[in-house]
This record gives structure tokens, C-alpha cells and sequence, in this order.
């Protein structure tokens, strides 16, 4: 079963999340949590991108919103 995503990309920004509800301390403090759907590429002043097809289930899995 295929759910529609409301997230315009596949991956996004923490900055680019912002506008959808989150906030920018959360966004941060979940990036360290073990088994976020998100990805630093290497270098110091990369950004984060998080996975947004797996976002809202790795939110319910964790946090049953």
C-alpha cells in the first residue's frame, strides 16, 4: 500500500522542513537519534538530508504521532 507524501522531495533540508511543521531544535536533536532516515555527506559545513519517505513512519514508530 502506497501513501501520498505531503513532502515536495525525496529528501529535504532541516531548513527546508521547517515550513512544514517542525522546528529547527527538533529536527537537530532527532538527526542523533540511532536509526533516523537521514544522512550527512561528508564535510564539515554539509547539511543534513532527511529521508521524507520514511519520515512520518520513523515519527510514528518512535513517537506514535
Amino acid at each position: 500500500m502506497r501513501t501520498m507524501n505531503m513532502y515536495p522531495k525525496r529528501y529535504m533540508t532541516i531548513k527546508e522542513l521547517v515550513p512544514y511543521g517542525f522546528t529547527k531544535y527538533e529536527l537537530e536533536k532527532y538527526v542523533k537519534i540511532r536509526g533516523f532516515p537521514a544522512y550527512k555527506a561528508p564535510g564539515t559545513t554539509s547539511p543534513w538530508k532527511i529521508d521524507t519517505a520514511k519520515l512520518d513512519s520513523w515519527l510514528k514508530r518512535n513517537f506514535g504521532a
